[in-house]
Order: C-alpha cells, then structure tokens, then sequence
C-alpha cells in the first residue's frame, strides 16, 4: 500500500481526464457557436434580399409574406437548419423583415440542447413610388404689388421643374394647380357643379359678358366638405351691378375685366374670379400653362380657406374631380388614391391676412382711363360667400356662429380674420387627416404673427412651414419645397 501511495506515473491522468473533457465542450462550442455566427449571417443576408424584393412591392400583408418568405427559402440553405418563421410588416415608408430559425447542434446536445433558435430583423425604405401635388396659391390682387405674382410664377415654376427632373410626362406625377381670390374658378368641372336651370348660362372662359365659372360657396359643414354637387349643388358666382360695379350686364362695352392691370376700377360678373383649376395631370406642360396663366385679380379679398377647400378636392377621388379616383398605378393597376406607392401633397401660399375687402371708391382710373365705381354704402365688396355686414344670404349669415382660432397662447380670435384662420386650420387638419402632406408658405412681410403662427400649425410638421417676406426668400421656400417633395418620392 506504501509503495503504491508513493507511485506517481500515472499522476497526470486524473487532471488531463477533467481537462480533455472541458476542452471537449470548449471545441463542440466553438464549433456549433461559429456554424450559429455563420447561418445568422446567411439568414441575415437572406432577409434583407427579401426587405428589397416587398420594398419595391406594393400588395397585402398576405401576398408581401409569401414573397419574402420566397426570397428566403431561396437564398437561405443550409444543412441542419429549418425557417420557423419570415414575417414582413409594411408601412408607406419603411418596410420591416424579422424571422427566426432552428439549427441543428452536434456537440451543444450533450447539454439538452440539440437546437439553437437564432432570429434577425431588417429594414429598408421603400425607393420610388408616385405623388400628387396641388399647388394652392394666392392670385389676389395684392400679388401686383412690385410684380409678386411674376415672382410666385417663377418661384412656382422652379417647384415643378425640379420635381419633373428634365421629364415632359411622369406616369408616377400628378400636378394640380388652384389659383384663388375672393372665389375660386373650377373651370372644365364648373357646368357640372350647378343646379339646374343655369340662370346665367354655360360657363365661358372668353366672354366678359358670361358666366366665367367661379361658384359661390356653399353653407355649413358643405362650405367646407367634399360633398358631391349631386347633394349640395354650388351657384354661379356673378358679381351684381351696382355702386362699386357699374356697368351694364350683357354690354361688353361697359366691362373692364380684372387681371390685366393693378387697378380697383375694374367691372363686370367677374370681378375677383381668377383664373380656373387645372386638374391632377400628368403633362408638364400643362402645368407649364397653368401657371403662366395666373394673373393678379383685383377686389373682394383674401379668402384662402376657400382655396384649400378645392386643393383637397382636386385630390381626394369624389365628385367634382376623379382624376385620383380613375388615373390608375402603372405598377399595380390601383387608383393613384388608393395605391400604398402614392403619396398627397397639398402647398398652400399666401401673401396677406385673410380678410373681405370693402372697396372705398375713388382710387385711380382703370384701364380705359375711367373711375366707374364708388363705395357699396353697407357691406364689403361682392365674393364668393356673398358680402360682409349685409342683411340677406351674404357673408355675415354664414361666419356669425363660426368658431375663431385658437391663439397659441389659448386665447381666441373671434374676429373675420380669427374665423377665416379658423377655416383655414381646419381644413389643413381635414387635409392631414386624409394622409395628404400640407406645406404653407406666407409671402411679404404684411402678415401678422398670429396668423403666421396659424400657418405653421397648419403644415404637417414646422419644418414643412416657411415664411418668406421677401421675393428672394419665396424662391427660396419653392426651392426648398421642391426638394422636399421630391424626397417624398425617393423615400417611398
């Protein structure tokens, strides 16, 4: 027994015994460990192969599943593991993979473990996609003022150059074009808008004496709705004659339309009627001719809430204009409103208060040489909510229980101006609630804080607001806009 106490020629088995069996488990874990790293990066990179495949694919979650869970199964083949799961969630922006997978053990089952579930995620944003764009802007006759509507043309011009990038036709664009004053024309949609019998005729574009096409506005929520004219019909708007629009109706020798001139001194039904809504298209230079054709006109006032009112109806896909509703997704053959690849975008540009106009007679001669028209002796010019302070269908009926805006500091404004911007924020919310992103630009220097502090709140977010009190600064803003917009398209 002493002697075999004393043996130590086989004193290192025991220890070497212990240490073959941890470097055992240290090997079967490096080699399970790295084939894990390994197939986690294929299974990786096989998501992300699918994120581009669904990014580039608009359809439902049912059809965006089966795709990546495609892409995966073909890029992803490796021996002993198995796709437990690929799920896809998809928004208009981002589009997010997440999946997991078993993988078969060789040395880690010693320790019960003969599967390790390994998951991964990506994203990717989607690339291309289609936008519609209404341009809302201020064609009133304040924008003569040192040729600011030149300026408006050409900053507005640059907008839409740099969104068409060199392209005469975009089948994932649409442009739309409102001008605005104290009415608003919907020009080729006008006849389809009035209730019969039409006391005033068709519509015509070229006779002083007719019916241009600008509508009065409708009351109530209808004021301010896309209710179709089938429920709620509009009316001709035609400013009567009178004290401050003397002339003859049916003789073009006493008319001395607006838009040529700054000049008050202007008669006819047409007064404050700009010039008429280009509808969504796709023809750059259709919207080339829509904004070469706008003009300053003179009287009535700034009404830019009836202005947004159309901007979102010549997106939304109802009556009076379904240019959204029947211009279908060359990608997917949808509705562009309805197609997850499109998105709506709505710029609203003013350059003063908004406000009705009371003309107070005098003032310079118009362009014949002559001063026609004095003060209306009780109410604002005519417009297309009739006139302020005036008994009857006019103005004053319609705001006289509408609600001022809200100051940021939660005081209200209840005056015409507070109504007016309360109108106008209202809209601006209805626009972002229908998923269309809303810029706002003030033009001049005119414009009170508070209503510039309204503007901002209407846009979609402070970085989609700008003011711009200078002409240099208006470019600037397009410019800026342009850029943004274009980036809405690349993001998509």
């Amino acid at each position: 027994m002493n002697r075999f106490l004393r043996d130590t020629r086989a004193g290192i088995a025991v220890p070497m015994a212990l240490i073959s069996a941890m470097m055992f488990v240290m090997v079967g874990l490096a080699v399970d460990g790295s084939r894990a790293f390994l197939a986690r990066d294929k299974f990786q990179a096989a998501l992300d192969a699918a994120a581009l495949a669904v990014g580039t694919t608009y359809d439902d979650d049912a059809a965006l599943d089966a795709l990546a869970t495609d892409f995966v199964a073909r890029n992803f083949d490796m021996s002993g593991a198995t796709v437990n799961l690929v799920d896809v969630t998809a928004t208009t922006e981002d589009v997010v993979v997440v999946g997991n997978f078993d993988l078969d053990t060789y040395f880690v089952q010693v320790f019960a473990r003969d599967k390790l579930t390994l998951s991964a995620q990506t994203e990717v944003k989607r690339a291309g996609g289609g936008l519609m764009v209404a341009l809302v802007l201020d064609n009133t006759g304040s924008m003569w003022s040192s040729n600011n509507i030149g300026s408006l043309r050409g900053a507005a011009q640059a907008l839409v150059d740099d969104v068409f990038d060199g392209k005469t036709q975009e089948d994932d664009l649409r442009f739309a074009i409102v001008p605005y004053a104290a009415a608003v024309n919907p020009g080729s949609v006008a006849d389809d808008l009035i209730a019969v019998p039409r006391p005033y005729g068709l519509s015509s574009q070229t006779e002083e004496t007719a019916w241009k096409g600008c509508v009065s506005e409708r009351w109530g929520s209808d004021s301010l709705a896309d209710t179709p004219a089938s429920t709620a019909p509009w009316t001709p708007y035609y400013y009567p004659d009178g004290v401050d629009n003397n002339y003859t109706p049916g003789d073009g020798v006493s008319i001395v339309p607006g838009g040529v001139k700054n000049s008050n001194q202007i008669t006819g039904p047409n007064i404050g009627c700009p010039s008429e809504i280009l509808p969504l298209t796709s023809y750059k230079s259709q919207v080339d001719a829509a904004l070469s054709a706008m003009t300053a006109w003179n009287r009535g006032g700034t009404l830019t809430d009836i202005g947004m009112a159309w901007g979102i109806r010549v997106l939304s896909p109802g009556a009076p204009y379904t240019e959204s509703a029947n211009h279908l997704d060359v990608k997917n053959n949808q509705p562009i409103w309805t197609s997850p690849r499109w998105r709506r975008a709505i710029v609203l540009m003013t350059d003063g208060e908004s406000s009705f106009y009371n003309f107070p007679g005098g003032g310079a001669s118009n362009q014949e040489g002559t001063s026609p028209n004095s003060s209306h002796p009780s109410a604002s010019d005519y417009t297309a909510y009739g006139r302020w302070n005036e008994d009857g269908s006019n103005a004053k009926a319609i705001f006289s229980s509408a609600p001022g805006y809200v100051r940021a500091n939660g005081t209200t404004d209840n005056s015409t101006r507070g109504k007016l911007n309360r109108r106008i924020f209202d809209l601006c919310e209805t626009a972002k609630s229908q998923g269309i992103v809303v810029y706002t630009v003030v033009f001049t220097s005119s414009v009170g804080s508070d209503t510039r502090e309204m503007y901002r709140a209407c846009a979609s977010d402070p970085g989609k607001y700008w003011y711009a009190p200078t002409q240099t600064a208006l470019t600037t803003a397009f410019e800026q806009v342009g850029s943004d917009l274009s980036k809405l398209r690349i993001t998509r």
